[in-house]
C-alpha cells in the first residue's frame, strides 16, 4: 500500500511538472512574440526573457519545495541524496573531510529555502552582516571585490554548480 501510494504521488508530480513545463513554454513564446511585434531587441528583450524564464519557473520551485516537505525526513534526505550530490563540489575545504550523512543533513536544510536570483541581482555585499551559506544549484554566480582604498574592483571570478559562497 505504501509503495503504490509513493508510486501514485510520483505519477502526480510527474504529470504536474510536464504541465508546467508545457505551460511555460506557451507564456515563453507568447513573451518573445510580443517583444518580436514590438520591436525589443537587445539587452532589454534579453532581460525580460532571463525574468519571464525565472518568474515562469518560480511555480516549480514552490511544488518541489512543497513535495519534499511532505515527504518523511528519511525519504527526504534520499531524494535530496540523488538530485544535489552531483552538483556538489565535493573537492572544497567544507566538504572535503565531511560524512555522506552530514552533507546530506546540510542539502536538507538548504533544499527548504531555494534562492532563486535574475541576472545582476546581489545577493551579498562586501563588508556587510551574513549569516547565509548559498550553494548554486544551477547558473552561475559572479563575485567580485573591491579594494578598500580605491574602491575599484580588485578580483573578479565566475562561481558555478557545485560550488558555494556566503560571509
Amino acid at each position: 500500500l505504501i509503495t503504490s501510494t509513493l508510486l501514485s504521488k510520483i505519477l502526480d508530480i510527474w504529470e504536474e511538472a510536464t504541465r508546467q513545463r508545457t505551460e511555460k513554454a506557451h507564456k515563453m513564446a507568447a513573451v518573445t512574440e510580443y517583444l518580436r511585434s514590438n520591436g525589443i531587441d537587445g539587452d532589454l528583450r534579453e532581460t525580460v526573457l532571463d525574468y519571464c524564464d525565472y518568474s515562469y519557473d518560480d511555480a516549480f520551485a514552490s511544488f518541489e519545495r512543497a513535495f519534499l516537505e511532505e515527504l518523511p525526513g528519511d525519504l527526504q534526505a534520499q531524494m535530496i541524496a540523488r538530485i544535489l550530490p552531483a552538483r556538489l563540489d565535493r573537492s572544497s575545504l567544507l566538504f572535503r573531510a565531511t560524512s555522506e550523512a552530514f552533507v546530506e543533513r546540510i542539502l536538507l536544510r538548504m533544499v527548504g529555502r531555494p534562492v532563486r536570483t535574475i541576472p545582476g541581482q546581489r545577493l551579498i555585499t562586501q563588508g556587510g552582516f551574513g549569516e547565509e551559506m548559498y550553494l548554486i544549484k544551477s547558473g552561475a554566480v559572479e563575485v567580485s571585490a573591491r579594494d578598500r582604498t580605491t574602491g575599484r574592483v580588485a578580483q573578479a571570478w565566475v562561481l558555478r554548480e557545485g560550488a558555494f559562497f556566503g560571509e
